[in-house]
């Protein structure tokens, strides 16, 4: 008797929105920012992507974005590496983004994507930001 294996391949695509990066283990958030969140910069209040340390850290840590609620805010090693690769991320502004790394008990690290460069801000500075998840 001849037995006839029929085996079934299934082929998933995962796809992601344009709002977000994958590079290496992380997916970031790409998502545009906003006039509201300009004008928040501008008057120094914590508003969507923009905003004190603190708020930050707490608004990664709640989001729940493209499927997924483990985002945070990265540290300075993964923000700066992410931003010495070309064209890594579609929207970046002219401004410093937060970290996730202390730099006192005062101060936090903030990197200038456009010249790779590392400060020390205040944390009760206003900047921007974008969140970044593990994938493993």
């Amino acid at each position: 008797m001849n037995k006839t294996i029929l085996s079934l391949l299934v082929l998933t695509t995962i796809s992601f929105s344009s709002d977000v990066v994958i590079d290496n283990d992380l997916m970031w958030q790409d998502e545009s920012y906003t006039d509201k969140e300009s004008m928040a910069k501008g008057d120094k209040h914590s508003y969507g992507k923009v905003g004190k340390w603190k708020y930050a850290k707490k608004y990664c840590e709640n989001l729940s974005f493209n499927g997924y609620t483990n985002w945070r805010l990265p540290t300075k090693k993964e923000l700066l590496e992410a931003h010495k690769k070309t064209n890594l991320f579609e929207n970046v502004l002219d401004y410093d983004y937060w970290t996730s790394t202390p730099a006192s008990s005062t101060k936090a690290w903030a990197i200038y994507p456009i010249a790779e460069a590392e400060y020390k801000h205040y944390m009760s500075d206003t900047h921007y930001f974008r969140c970044v998840r593990s994938i493993n």
